[in-house]
C-alpha cells in the first residue's frame, strides 16, 4: 500500500484498508471529503471499533496496572508510524 501525505490517491490503492489504514487516512483526509461519503462511513466505522477495542482492553488489563491513557498513547504511535513509514 502507498501512502500520499496530502490523502490523494490512497483512496483508489486501498481495497481492504485495516483499521490503523483508516485511522491513519482520517488524519490525512480532508474533514469536508469525510462527511457522508463511503470513505467516511468506513473511517467513522474504524473509529467506533478502535474505541470499543481501547476500552475493552483498558478494562481487560485494569488489574495489570495498564491504563486507558497507555493503551490510547500506543493506538496514536501506531497510527503516526503509518502516516511516516509511508511518506
Amino acid at each position: 500500500m502507498r501512502w500520499w501525505p496530502n490523502g490523494r490517491g490512497i483512496r483508489n490503492d486501498i481495497v481492504s484498508p485495516s483499521i490503523i489504514d483508516l485511522l491513519a487516512l482520517k488524519e490525512t483526509v480532508p474533514r469536508s471529503e469525510i462527511g457522508g461519503t463511503g470513505l467516511g462511513k468506513k473511517i467513522r466505522s474504524a473509529q467506533e471499533k478502535a474505541e470499543r477495542r481501547i476500552l475493552n482492553a483498558a478494562k481487560q488489563l485494569e488489574d495489570l496496572e495498564v491504563t486507558e491513557a497507555e493503551i490510547r498513547s500506543l493506538v496514536d504511535a501506531r497510527v503516526a508510524a503509518r502516516l511516516q513509514a509511508d511518506r
